[in-house]
């Protein structure tokens, strides 16, 4: 699923009450698992921004040691109900007892705001066991290649994303803790750079898990979640904030509260320049996911 970081000019406020109707089947080493997804977005205190609502789709194929991820966003504006952006994700990833790699691709195709452009998507990750069998430590990087058009021309970006993941037991006992760093480094062909850097901490006990994510630096054009957030705009998003709680109730559903928060620095595509006041954005999210 695609969240598009639009250009703002005060709070950017993004409420997403979102229902996944989610099957699942599974046939010796054949899996499938579908959902879908609504997300109404609101815009605050700017004069050019339009409200929004997502409707998506994305689905999972498993077979033996390999899986094929794919995602669809239709993106409509609230009053208008005109078509804002489309966006459209494959990923295909194959995996070893210890390792695992993925490609993919990802496509937008906005109508009235950001920018169209393709990312293309490649990763490896490894994990190490303890001799116990448990999960002690993972490691591992995505590249993310985007090219965009322009109305002055076209750009490409460069994107490298490391990341590793500590896996701690409870001082207490009971659950364990995840802890996981990473740095994304971004290369404009325009002669920028910039980077930012993520801290995740996640602690989890048997039906419930709640997390902290900490963003800092600075990001253009940046894709994020493993190429399922893209930024298709200008507008340098820096330092945040975000928070989550999930639950795995004894009926197969399981119920996930989000919350984040990020500055912006809006880029005016009229006036070609940021605006100088510094502004922030704030979504929050309430998941419901069903499995038959």
């Amino acid at each position: 699923m695609f969240t598009q970081k639009n250009k703002g000019k005060g709070l950017f406020l993004g409420v997403a009450f979102t229902l996944l109707m989610m099957s699942t089947v599974q046939a010796n080493d054949l899996s499938l698992s579908a959902f879908l997804y609504m997300i109404p977005t609101t815009f605050t205190h700017t004069a050019i921004k339009t409200n929004t609502t997502v409707f998506g789709g994305y689905g999972c194929f498993g077979f033996g040691t390999s899986t094929f991820e794919a995602s669809y966003d239709h993106i409509i504006g609230t009053q208008s109900q005109s078509l804002v952006q489309e966006n459209y994700l494959g990923i295909y990833t194959l995996y070893t007892p210890s390792t695992h790699y993925k490609i993919g691709v990802a496509s937008i195709h906005p109508q009235s705001q950001g920018e169209s452009g393709t990312v293309g998507i490649l990763g490896i990750g490894y994990d190490n066991y303890t001799d116990t069998g448990y999960k002690a430590w993972s490691a591992g990087t995505d590249i993310f290649g985007s090219q965009y058009t322009l109305s002055t021309g076209s750009l490409s970006v460069l994107q490298a994303s490391p990341f590793t993941t500590l896996y701690l037991a409870s001082p207490w006992n009971v659950g364990w803790f995840e802890l996981t760093g990473k740095v994304n480094l971004e290369g404009l062909s325009d002669g920028r750079s910039c980077n930012n850097e993520e801290i995740d901490l996640k602690y989890n006990w048997d039906a419930f898990s709640v997390g902290a994510h900490y963003y800092l630096g600075q990001s253009i054009y940046g894709t994020y979640n493993g190429g399922f957030v893209v930024n298709n705009t200008n507008d340098s998003v820096t330092d945040g904030f975000g928070l989550s709680g999930t639950y795995n109730t004894p009926w197969g559903v399981t119920l996930q509260v989000t919350y984040q928060m990020q500055n912006l620095q809006p880029y005016d595509t009229f006036s070609k320049a940021y605006i100088p006041e510094t502004s922030s954005f704030s979504k929050m999210g309430i998941l419901v996911s069903a499995h038959f």
